[in-house]
C-alpha cells in the first residue's frame, strides 16, 4: 500500500495502521455520495433540520433500530449522567450550527425523538467532516476518531438508503 508507506516513511508514522483508520478514510467517499444524492451536491448544514425531518419521516421499525443504535454511540460518547463531558467542545461548533440544540438533545439520551436524534446526529456528522478536513491535523489523534466515523458512516447510508 504505497500511501502508508509513504506516510510511514516521510512523516514518521511508524504506527499508522489501516485498521485504526479505515472508517475515516473510508468516510470521505461515504460523504460524496451522501452530498451528491441526498444534497444535490451542495451540502450546508443549515439544511440539516430539513433533511432529518425527511429521514425521520422515512424511518420504518428496522430503520429506527439502526438510528437508534448509532444515537446510543453518540450519546455515550458525549455525554454522562445526562451531562454533556468535555469531549463535545472539540467539535468547534459555529455560530450557526446550532450547537445548543446538539447538546439538548444529547442531554436527552433515549427521550430524544427521532426528528431531534437525525438532526443532531446530522449536525454532529458535519462537524466531523469539518473538523477533519479544515481541523488540526495529528495523526495520531485520528485513532480515537475511527469510531465516531464508523457510525458517522452508519447514518449517511441509513440517509442515502432512506433520502436520496
Amino acid at each position: 500500500m504505497y500511501e502508508v508507506e509513504w506516510l510511514k516513511e516521510r512523516y514518521h508514522y511508524s504506527e499508522l495502521k489501516y485498521s485504526k483508520i479505515s472508517s475515516i478514510l473510508y468516510f470521505g467517499i461515504i460523504w460524496s455520495i451522501f452530498e451528491k444524492n441526498v444534497f444535490d451536491n451542495n451540502a450546508t448544514i443549515n439544511q440539516s433540520g430539513a433533511k432529518s425531518s425527511d429521514l425521520a419521516m422515512a424511518l420504518n421499525a428496522q430503520d429506527k433500530r439502526k438510528l437508534t443504535l448509532i444515537w446510543n454511540y453518540f450519546v455515550d460518547r458525549y455525554t454522562e449522567n445526562g451531562v454533556v463531558k468535555e469531549s463535545f467542545q472539540y467539535f468547534r461548533f459555529h455560530d450557526n450550527d446550532r450547537r445548543d440544540l446538539v447538546k439538548r438533545c444529547l442531554s436527552k439520551g433515549a427521550a430524544a425523538n427521532y426528528p431531534e436524534k437525525s438532526e443532531a446526529i446530522m449536525r454532529i456528522v458535519f462537524r466531523l467532516r469539518n473538523n477533519l478536513l479544515h481541523g488540526e491535523k495529528d495523526v495520531s489523534n485520528l485513532y480515537g476518531q475511527n469510531n465516531n466515523f464508523k457510525y458517522a458512516n452508519k447514518f449517511l447510508i441509513l440517509c442515502i438508503e432512506k433520502i436520496s
